[in-house]
């Protein structure tokens, strides 16, 4: 059995994010989460623009802050 993207996001991932943040436990170092996102959705569906602009956000964060562990 294989997973939509959204369901992995919802059942996966969210689950992993709020576990690793409440436990204090390494962040990942890098993140394409958004490009996946890009692919997987529709882009040009207003319900998703929301979504994919968080994502994006997400790894944007990720990236700076594997960026600041490395000084």
């Amino acid at each position: 059995d294989t997973l939509k993207f959204e369901q992995w996001l919802q059942w996966i991932f969210l689950p992993t994010m709020k576990d690793t943040i409440e436990h204090f436990k390494p962040l990942p170092l890098q993140s394409a989460i958004f490009e996946y996102a890009e692919e997987c959705l529709h882009k040009n569906d207003p319900s998703t623009g929301q979504l994919l602009r968080q994502l994006k956000r997400f790894d944007d964060l990720i990236s700076i802050q594997a960026g600041v562990e490395k000084h």
